[in-house]
């Protein structure tokens, strides 16, 4: 038996894709949930701590893997000092991009 699992569910919302000369540019919008649930069933919705995003090239994706190999989560106290710093952001509008 076990104490708890986490359990993450992710899929796909929507598919483009764009032709443009000899490539396709695809873009997906997908979500991702993140549980736990304990020896009894009940579940605990957690927070995702880490997102890899699209890549260009062969290089590019190495590199997403490599951070997120490597990603070590930010103490409590960290945590709450990057919080407190973008609090005041909330309802605002976010800019979403790609260089």
């Amino acid at each position: 038996m076990f104490e708890n699992i986490t359990l993450f569910s992710n899929w796909v919302e929507e598919a483009k894709f764009v032709k443009e000369g000899d490539e396709y540019v695809v873009t997906l919008k997908t979500y991702s949930e993140k549980f736990r649930s304990d020896s009894l069933g009940k579940q605990t919705s957690l927070l995702i701590s880490v997102l890899v995003t699209g890549a260009d090239d062969a290089k590019m994706l190495q590199e997403k893997i490599d951070l997120a190999k490597n990603f070590k989560a930010l103490n409590e106290a960290k945590r709450m000092e990057l919080v407190e710093k973008v609090a005041g952001f909330e309802g605002q509008f976010v800019e979403y991009y790609k260089v």
